[in-house]
Formats: structure tokens, sequence, C-alpha cells
């Protein structure tokens, strides 16, 4: 794992400029603050000029009903798909526009974050991040409201920012072959455990075995295989821990505590710590920042062989 980060290091660090002033602009939806403020400790030790910021920025609530999402659930559909994502984030976020105009870089992540800094002919070089691409979503993952134009719109965009940076090699591949970005302006960086997590203490293990889950979206997640998986016989030998929304407690399952939302501080202080394994029997997703974080922990994974996922999992253990 350190030879992964070591080239997740040395990659970066050939694209940054020497005492660049770097901003970093993050969503804080879908784990991405996390990330994104785990890159900003990493890039900033890398570039040693200092002079760095950092903003969480995402939609308010009053765009939900205009802005059209590519969803990863099919339950969930907006109902009024008014505004590309990439025009409602370019609307509402002038003040952080107007704010990353005195720095050299910026750091966005996701893509239509980013593509509210491609302002203008003198805007600063714009990095992104990106775990998936709208043509992912509309041909692995059978959503259906993706229009031929949309992701025309997307391959331009690909086209327009100075760096990609995909967190899988599945990724790549398609940002390359099918938007036709040259290969040379896309760096792998997988969300493996960063540097800058440092390894916390494991606690004394229980006799049964502790496992974890964590996921939001309690359906795409897989969360419902995993209750079945524990009503039927996990249960016998096995103490399951969920997180995930409320509305999903059901406190008839067996040898099962939820937990309902946690503060990712608590999730990887407290929750992850004291289990043996993290179980993400994910249906739909393009990468797994919750995969990386138990690693970082010292948690093995049971992952979904999903989107980038694989590439974040030792298959074969020592």
């Amino acid at each position: 794992m350190r030879s992964v980060e070591n080239r997740q290091s040395n990659s970066i660090n050939k694209l940054l400029f020497d005492n660049a002033r770097l901003f970093f602009s993050v969503t804080t939806n879908l784990g991405w603050k996390i990330m994104g403020e785990r890159l900003k400790n990493e890039l900033s030790a890398l570039n040693s000029s200092g002079k760095h910021g950092f903003r969480a920025f995402t939609l308010s609530n009053k765009w939900s009903p205009f802005a059209w999402s590519a969803n990863y659930s099919e339950s969930e559909r907006v109902l009024f798909p008014i505004l590309d994502p990439h025009v409602a984030f370019w609307l509402a976020s002038s003040a952080v526009r107007r704010e990353a105009q005195q720095y050299d870089v910026i750091v966005a992540a996701t893509a239509p974050l980013a593509s509210a800094f491609l302002v203008g002919k003198r805007h600063p070089y714009v990095f992104q991040f990106v775990d998936g691409t709208r043509d992912i979503f509309r041909r692995d993952f059978g959503i259906d409201n993706i229009s031929d134009a949309a992701i025309e719109r997307e391959r331009k965009h690909f086209h327009q920012v100075q760096h990609t940076f995909a967190l899988s090699n599945w990724v790549k591949r398609n940002i390359v072959d099918v938007y036709g970005v040259p290969a040379n302006r896309v760096t792998v960086v997988p969300p493996l455990a960063q540097s800058v997590m440092e390894k916390i203490p494991r606690r004394k293990r229980n006799k049964r075995l502790q496992i974890a889950f964590v996921g939001g979206d309690f359906i795409r997640k897989g969360g419902q295989n995993l209750i079945a998986w524990q009503r039927q016989s996990l249960h016998k030998f096995a103490d399951l821990h969920v997180v995930t929304d409320p509305r999903w407690n059901d406190s008839s399952v067996p040898a099962t505590r939820w937990y309902g939302h946690l503060s990712n501080a608590k999730i990887v202080d407290e929750l992850l710590p004291s289990v043996d394994v993290l179980c993400h029997p994910t249906t739909r997703d393009c990468s797994a920042i919750v995969v990386a974080e138990a690693a970082a922990l010292g948690v093995p994974s049971v992952a979904s062989s999903v989107g980038g996922i694989p590439e974040a999992l030792l298959h074969n253990p020592p």
C-alpha cells in the first residue's frame, strides 16, 4: 500500500507548479468532502508555498427541483430536469469563483464543480477528480435519463480541464476511449489509504465476529441483502453494525445495532477500529471511499466487484 501511495504522490507532484497557490473546492456530497480534505493535506504537503485555500461547496436545497442529477438509484428521479448540473454549479458558485481567481491552480471534485471555474480566457488551471462519467452511468449502470447531448457536453468539458485525476483505471479507460481525452492528461489516483491517515490502535476482539455496514443509500449499497443474510444465518455468529438513514432501522433483525447517521469522524475513530470486517455489498458504485478508510485502519473489506472497487481491494491477502 505504501508503494501505491508513493506512486500517487509522485504522479501528482509532476503536475503541480513550484510554489503555485492551490485552491481546493469540493462538494459535500457522496463522501467527496472527506476525500477533498485528504487531498488538500496531501497536495499541500507536496507544494510548500503555503498559500492554499479550501472551500467545501455544494448546491443548496433550493436548486434541487431544477438541477438534473444522474442518480445511481432507479427509484430516484428528478421531476423537473431543467438545468444541467454543470450549469447549476456555474450559476450558484459566483462567490466561490471570485475567491478562486486569486489562486494559480484549482483542484476540484467533481466534474460539475470543476466546470464552475472554466470561465473566460484567463481562468486558473483547473484539475478535477472524478470517479465516474455520464457515459458510465448510462452504459454500465443503466441510468436511462442521460441524453446523448448531455454526454457530449461532458466530453467537451473533459477536454477543457487541464488534467483529470481518475479514482480507477476503469474510469480512465472510459475517459480516454470514449471521450477521447489524451491518456497523458488523465492520472489514476486510487482512493486507497492516504499517507495522512494515521493508523488507530485496534481494540480487544469480541468472541463473535463484528461486521460493519456504512451506506446512507441503503438499497443501492446492498443493505437489504446484508440484512437478509443476517436474518438467515449471520446472526448465529456475527454482530452487525449498520450506519445508514434511520428510516431503514429495523429492531427485529437479530444481533444488529442501528446507528442512524454518524459523522465521518465517529466512523473512522470509533466504529471501524472496533469491528473485524467491513461489508460493502453495493450494487452500483464507481468507487468506495469507506473501503479506503477501513484499509487505512487495517480492517479488511468484503465488497462487490462493481465499477472501480476491485482495484481498491487486495484479492489474495497474505
